[in-house]
Order: structure tokens, then C-alpha cells, then sequence
């Protein structure tokens, strides 16, 4: 993932992963995670680590913004 103003840009999803498995997509950029906003890679794995059994992504690809759910 790569810093951008807001949020953190997915570069690659790892096939097989539980990532891909939820439609997670390279260039998806992620702007909140178990509802924590997200400004940079370094806030997405803060939020992360709080419990990373479930995750709800907030994602924005393209004009579309919704949440994936990551098990």
C-alpha cells in the first residue's frame, strides 16, 4: 500500500487471501477500517491491530464507497 491524501491504496492483494476472497482489488483505496478512519498506511494497521479477527473496510474504487467484510 502507498500514502495518499486520504486513505491507503491497496497495490496488491495477495490471491488466495482472505482480502481477495471478500473482493478486496488492487488500486482500491481504503478511508476507514472497523470504523476507525484511515489517513495513511501507518492509521490502517493501528486499527488493525485492535482485532484483526473481523474487519469492515470502507473502501472507494472509482465514484463507488462501501464496506467489505474480511474474515
Amino acid at each position: 500500500m502507498r500514502r495518499v491524501a486520504a486513505g491507503a491504496v491497496v497495490e496488491a492483494v495477495e490471491p488466495g487471501s482472505p482480502g481477495a476472497a471478500s473482493g478486496l482489488r488492487r488500486g482500491d483505496r481504503i478511508v476507514a477500517a472497523n470504523r476507525r478512519p484511515v489517513a495513511d498506511v501507518a492509521d490502517l494497521a493501528r486499527a488493525l491491530a485492535v482485532d484483526p479477527r473481523v474487519v469492515l473496510l470502507q473502501v472507494e474504487r472509482g465514484e463507488r464507497e462501501f464496506i467489505l467484510v474480511i474474515r
